[in-house]
């Protein structure tokens, strides 16, 4: 065998040699565990403490929600730190960012319109305002499947996503009478 040929032989084999380790190194890559993203906390329900008092939101179910607007109400229990406590319901409304990535939604800007303390009434504009108080502009994180599934049972069902509805149009314009017709879809809930 010529010098030459020996000589570009080894050095095909030292390249062989090099593409099979990275080869092996990046299969070893690939098999790698990657580490979950921590979960957002979507737990219910949320507590903390205002004053003498220690408060409870819990699940929010939805009454209604178009586009990113999004209202309802929440079960809260309100009471001292270590007594039994009162129970009402707070209406709010907010606006919904959903992230289709962790399948969350988060709600921004919480507004609590109204406070329904049964066993209190006098209580419920001082819940009202410690609920306010405590809620950050950034809001609550919740799941988009607890969300979605509130938003059928309140809505006897209702899946998410569009309906098209077939509506009719009279007009004189030549363009109208030959297309009597007309499909207009209606967003019932960011999908």
């Amino acid at each position: 065998m010529s010098f030459k040929i020996k000589k570009s032989l080894c050095l095909l084999a030292r390249v062989c040699t090099s593409l099979t380790m990275t080869l092996a190194n990046l299969t070893e890559l690939a098999a790698a565990p990657v580490a979950p993203a921590p979960p957002l906390p979507t737990v219910w329900p949320r507590d903390f403490d205002a004053a003498q008092q220690h408060i409870e939101i819990f699940q929010p179910q939805v009454e209604g929600w178009d586009g990113n607007h999004l209202e309802g109400r929440a079960a809260i229990a309100v009471g001292a730190k270590d007594s039994t406590p009162d129970y009402g319901v707070a209406h709010f409304v907010a606006r919904a960012e959903i992230d289709k990535t962790s399948s969350t939604v988060q709600l921004r800007d919480i507004v609590f319109d109204k406070v329904d303390m049964p066993a209190n009434p006098n209580a419920s504009a001082s819940v009202k305002t410690a609920l306010q108080s405590r809620i950050t502009p950034d809001g609550l994180t919740t799941s988009l499947e607890q969300l979605q599934a509130s938003y059928a049972s309140t809505h006897q069902g209702a899946q998410p996503g569009l309906t098209v509805q077939k509506t009719s149009r009279t007009s004189s314009s030549p363009t109208a009478r030959r297309c009597s017709c007309s499909w207009i879809a209606t967003r019932i809930i960011a999908t």
